[in-house]
C-alpha cells in the first residue's frame, strides 16, 4: 500500500556531462550496462565510501571525499588531480545508467508521483526532457539558459516559449554553464522569467568538476545566489543542496536568506539531522524533497527524510505539499 505522495524536485535524466556519449551516456532511450565503479583504496585515499558516509549522516562534502582530504589536496596538486579523476569516473558510471527506462523503474520501485528533470546545457536541453515527459506524465521537464550563446532578448524569448511548451521551471548551473549570477545578463533574464510565476532552481556550492569549459568554481558560492535572492524578491528561487554541501555553506545560506518569502531549498545530499535543521532554518513550507539522480539514490534520499526527527505533517510537506504548491500541482 502506498504510504506517501512524493515529488522529487531535483534530478536529471540522460546526463552526458561526465559519461562518454559514445558509450551511451546522455542517450535517453539507450541502456548500456556499466559495472559500479569502486572508490579506489590507496594509502593516500584510504577506503572512503561515498554512500556509507552519506547514509550514516557523516557526509560533509559534495563529492565522495571528506572535507579534510580536500583541504590536504589544496596543497598537493597530484592528490587533487587523482581525486578529481576518481570523482569524474564515478559520476560517468552513474551517467551511463541514467536512461529513460531506468528512471521509470526508479519511479515505479519507489512509488514516486512526479520528478522534476533539470537540464544543464550543453549536457541536455528542455527539448530532450519534453520528449520524455510526453511518454511519462510523471516527468516534469524544466528548461535552462543556453549560456551566453544567446543574447538576453533571445534567451528570454526561448524560455517563455518553453513555458508555453510545458516547461515547469528554470534550472541554472552557474559553474558548468559559466553563468555569473552577478551579471546584468542573468538579472535581465530572471526579471522577465519572474512573470511566469515558476521557480528558478540554481546549483549552489563551490565545486570543481574537472570538465572542460566550466566556469569558475566560486560561481557556485552561496553568497552569489543570496545576493540575487535579496535583489530580486519577485523571483521564486530554490537553492539546490540547501546552499551547498560543504560544512559552512548551508549555514551561511540560511543566515543570509532563511525565512525569505522568495526562497526554497531542497534536501539533495542531506542526512536526517540536517533535514530537520533545514525546517528550523528555512521554514516547514520552504523545504522540498530532492534527490539529484543520477548522483544520488531515490531510496536513500527518501529514507533520510523518513528517518529525520520531524513530525509526520512536516514530512508530508517536504515530500509533497511544498513542491505541489510551488509547481502548481493539484
Amino acid at each position: 500500500m502506498k504510504k506517501r505522495k512524493i515529488i522529487d524536485s531535483h534530478s536529471h535524466l540522460a546526463c552526458k556531462m561526465f559519461g562518454n556519449p559514445e558509450e551511451g551516456a546522455g542517450h535517453l532511450f539507450r541502456y548500456r550496462a556499466a559495472p559500479d565503479v569502486l572508490v579506489p583504496e590507496t594509502e593516500a585515499f584510504g577506503n572512503v565510501n561515498y554512500y556509507e558516509l552519506y547514509t550514516r549522516g557523516q557526509f560533509q562534502g559534495e563529492r565522495m571525499w571528506p572535507d579534510d582530504l580536500w583541504q590536504r589536496a589544496e596543497e598537493d596538486p597530484a592528490l587533487k588531480t587523482a581525486m578529481t579523476a576518481a570523482d569524474t569516473k564515478w559520476m560517468g558510471n552513474r551517467c551511463l545508467k541514467n536512461t529513460f527506462w531506468n528512471l521509470q523503474k526508479i519511479l515505479d520501485d519507489n512509488e514516486v508521483d512526479y520528478i522534476c528533470t533539470l537540464p544543464i546545457w550543453p549536457a541536455n536541453s528542455f527539448e530532450d526532457y519534453k520528449v520524455a515527459a510526453s511518454l511519462d506524465s510523471r516527468i516534469l521537464p524544466f528548461t535552462c539558459i543556453y549560456n551566453t550563446e544567446m543574447n538576453a532578448e533571445d534567451a528570454i524569448s526561448k524560455l517563455l516559449n518553453d513555458v508555453k511548451q510545458g516547461a515547469r521551471g528554470l534550472k541554472i548551473h552557474p559553474i558548468i554553464q559559466n553563468l555569473d549570477l552577478k551579471s546584468d545578463y542573468i538579472k535581465k533574464i530572471l526579471s522577465a522569467w519572474a512573470r511566469t510565476g515558476l521557480p528558478v532552481i540554481s546549483h549552489c556550492g563551490n565545486v570543481e568538476y574537472g570538465i572542460e569549459n566550466q566556469g569558475a568554481p566560486n560561481y557556485g558560492n552561496p553568497e552569489f545566489l543570496a545576493d540575487l535572492i535579496e535583489e530580486m524578491p519577485e523571483v521564486k528561487f530554490v537553492g539546490a543542496h540547501c546552499g551547498g554541501c560543504r560544512s559552512w555553506e548551508a549555514e551561511y545560506f540560511a543566515k543570509r536568506v532563511g525565512g525569505r518569502k522568495n526562497v526554497w531549498v531542497d534536501t539533495s545530499f542531506r542526512n536526517p539531522k540536517e533535514i530537520a535543521w533545514m525546517v528550523d532554518a528555512f521554514g516547514e513550507d520552504k523545504v522540498l524533497f530532492g534527490v539529484d539522480i543520477p548522483f544520488s539514490d531515490m531510496d536513500v534520499s527518501i529514507a533520510c527524510v523518513e528517518e529525520s526527527p520531524l513530525s509526520d505533517r512536516e514530512k508530508e510537506r517536504i515530500f509533497w505539499h511544498n513542491a505541489a504548491e510551488l509547481l502548481k500541482i493539484e
